[in-house]
């Protein structure tokens, strides 16, 4: 039994996908944040601050911000566009890939990590479409 499980703890489950199940999953784009163009084609995302009691309880004490702000150059402002349901990751792969002239795995790794990292931030999120006969 490993110490994580002699803790009580869960670990979270990850799905387990194919390559063509990753490259065919839709980005989506996280409904509650807002978002600001600028005029040299950045993106800011505002995100709110969590409202629960232990933030209210630190909040009477330190200076925490209502919102944060993350800030997109013009090619993840691209690709955070293109997170909208429609797009799927293969897509996003050949449009960059044709935009910036790369090889197809150098486009492949660029968006797959980009792609993680604004998971890992809770961004985006993936819709994946369940097989035949699962």
């Amino acid at each position: 039994m490993s110490a994580i499980a002699r803790r009580g703890l869960r670990l979270k489950k990850r799905l387990k996908l194919t390559r063509a199940q990753a490259l065919a999953a839709l980005p989506l784009r996280n409904p509650n944040l807002e978002t600001q163009d600028s005029q040299d084609g950045e993106l800011t995302i505002i995100i709110p601050r969590r409202n629960s009691l232990l933030i209210w309880l630190l909040s009477l004490v330190f200076m925490i911000p209502k919102q944060r702000q993350v800030v997109l150059n013009p090619a993840g402002a691209h690709l955070w566009k293109m997170c909208d349901g429609e797009h799927n990751v293969n897509d996003m792969i050949a449009a960059v890939q044709e935009e910036h002239r790369l090889s197809r795995k150098e486009a492949e790794v660029s968006v797959m990590s980009y792609l993680r990292m604004l998971a890992k931030r809770g961004l985006v999120a993936f819709a994946v479409r369940k097989e035949e006969g699962c």
